[in-house]
């Protein structure tokens, strides 16, 4: 069945192929994918897809649906070239990014800020240190 799957001619084809397998919804579905081809399936998760929802149009939900995930995956493919990393360095980014925002919702204000300042250290040094590690516009 995962071979008919990585033959069907479209992505949602594919996942609904997996799909239909008993016990098999399109989170898990995607990981199957996922793990076939890491650099082409991304792993459908509702902590990315808030922060795909929170970075841009707040009305585009990606339904848990073979189509759904078709245009989440066809989002996030968009994105990584955009910004010179894979899909899956993507992937876990956005997760990583709600993740902190969920926490920082429920912490008090000056943990809030202190978690900000922290976070916004990080990026930064991660952003020097990609720069001169030479990769930027490969």
């Amino acid at each position: 069945m995962t071979a008919a799957a990585f033959l069907a001619q479209s992505d949602a084809a594919q996942l609904r192929v997996l799909v239909g397998l008993r016990g098999v919804g399109v989170a898990v579905a995607s990981v199957i994918l996922h793990f076939g081809h890491p650099g082409r399936y991304p792993i459908y998760d509702v902590r990315v897809r808030t922060a795909l929802r929170r970075m841009g149009d707040p009305r585009q939900r990606f339904p848990p649906t073979a189509a759904g995930w078709a245009a989440y995956a066809a989002v996030l493919r968009g994105i990584g070239p955009r910004h010179h990393v894979s899909l899956r360095t993507l992937d876990k980014a956005l997760w990583r990014l709600r993740r902190l925002a969920e926490r920082r919702a429920r912490a008090k204000p000056a943990e809030r800020a202190c978690a900000t300042l922290a976070l916004l250290r990080e990026m930064r040094k991660r952003t020097d240190a990609f720069i001169h590690s030479g990769r930027v516009g490969r």
